[in-house]
């Protein structure tokens, strides 16, 4: 059989599409990105419009690529939470401040599962999201950010930032599709152990065992040391 060149011509860009979309990022428009600057139909522009970073605010959802490229804006293709907890992060880094008590930030992957992530915090790494496998979609619902938290085959995180100034930058360290969204908030608050009110970043270091910190240890030795020390004292009057 003998093709002429029209048909040589048809089978040939029939191929390179293919060979294209093979090449392509997989799954972009279930990764959270769309292939069309649309909107769900459940969410209004004003909700998804760019807003400030500020801790005690609601989810922001942030658009990645490549292994190691910062990510930034999310745009309007970003698909939104149906939670109608989140608005599109603007431009990294995302700075801020917190308060004497320091603030708690979390990062969650969403849509499809196995990005990973490293945060920065003035350009030093503070940790990386959780290790999780490519298994499919954050359940039960992929664009909600707080359902995503509290699925394990999702990558997230929480980091302790202290009082002061913060410029965070995220970065994939896995990154299976080449591209989508993911979420991240700051919240402030402070925590009761022991039945004490404590900062964030003093309970921190009691549910850690107060292990982190040699500053915190020596108080501690010391009050069990004196503590020893007065019942033996007291054994031995009473002997």
């Amino acid at each position: 059989m003998t093709f002429n060149n029209t048909q040589i011509l048809l089978v040939g860009t029939l191929a390179l599409v293919l060979i294209t979309g093979l090449a392509s990022p997989a799954f972009a428009d279930e990764n959270g990105i769309r292939e069309a600057p649309e909107v769900a139909v459940y969410v209004d522009e004003s909700i998804t419009s760019a807003v400030a970073v500020s801790p005690n605010g609601p989810w922001y959802e942030f658009l990645f690529t490549d292994i190691g490229v910062d990510a930034g804006a999310c745009s309007i293709n970003c698909t939104p939470s149906s939670g109608l907890n989140s608005v599109y992060a603007p431009d990294s880094p995302w700075t801020f401040e917190c308060p004497a008590e320091g603030c708690w930030l979390t990062v969650t992957d969403a849509f499809l599962n196995g990005d990973e992530f490293e945060i920065f915090d003035n350009s030093v790494s503070i940790g990386n999201t959780s290790e999780v496998a490519p298994t499919g979609i954050c359940e039960p619902d992929e664009t909600d950010p707080e359902d995503c938290l509290i699925d394990n085959n999702s990558s997230s995180g929480m980091f302790v930032l202290g009082p002061g100034s913060h410029s965070i930058t995220i970065q994939p360290t896995i990154s299976p599709f080449k591209l989508g969204a993911a979420y991240f908030k700051i919240e402030t608050h402070e925590s009761t152990v022991a039945g004490e009110l404590l900062s964030l970043d003093s309970s921190a270091l009691v549910i850690s065992g107060l292990t982190s910190s040699a500053v915190w240890m020596i108080p501690t030795l010391v009050g069990i040391t004196g503590a020893g020390l007065y019942l033996v004292k007291l054994r031995a009057n009473r002997d």
